[in-house]
């Protein structure tokens, strides 16, 4: 069950990241594969843009090597 994966990568992320904002984004397969998964990385690399939804997209699409997420399923954790 992906949802419960979901969850324990989450709760997983966020104890080896403790003085990271607590956000988590993984990206599934139109047939639910796990493609890409990341936590935010604003605070440890000093960047704004480094939210676990943009961090993920980026893993997801180059693990494709397409340039949309057609059908893709995206599950975040905020």
């Amino acid at each position: 069950d992906y949802l419960e994966s979901f969850l324990i990568n989450y709760k997983l992320s966020k104890s080896n990241l403790p003085h990271e904002i607590p956000s988590f984004t993984e990206i599934y397969s139109p047939d639910r594969k796990l493609i890409a998964s990341a936590s935010n990385a604003v605070e440890s690399m000093l960047n704004a843009t480094l939210h676990s939804e943009v961090i993920a997209i980026e893993r997801a699409l180059k693990s494709l090597n397409e340039k949309y997420l057609m059908g893709c399923l995206s599950l975040i954790h905020i």
